[in-house]
């Protein structure tokens, strides 16, 4: 499937329990299970984004729209380092 002809691909916000650190071994160990569990459609192709938080409503409903906005914009810079992607690409399950 041709990534580039896609207009979303899923992508996941991922916030950490107090005193974990972002790495690039959680990540490759989050992408991997995902990949082991879900069909290939439902692979994180688009990424993983470190949050210290995630938006919600008054009514605790996550705001997927603020989610899609931050997607597109400023936190491209806290997603997963490019040797984690790598690896977990190559990975064969």
């Amino acid at each position: 499937m041709n990534e580039d002809l896609q207009s979303e691909v899923p992508l996941a916000y991922i916030t950490l329990k107090e005193g974990s650190v972002e790495r690039d071994e959680t990540a490759f160990e989050i992408l991997t299970y995902v990949k082991a569990q879900l069909i290939y459609y439902k692979h994180i192709r688009g990424g993983i984004i470190w949050a210290s938080t995630i938006p919600r409503s008054a009514s605790g409903k996550i705001l997927k729209r603020v989610l899609r906005d931050r997607a597109g914009g400023a936190d491209k810079g806290k997603q997963i380092g490019a040797v984690a992607y790598k690896k977990y690409r190559q990975s064969k399950l």
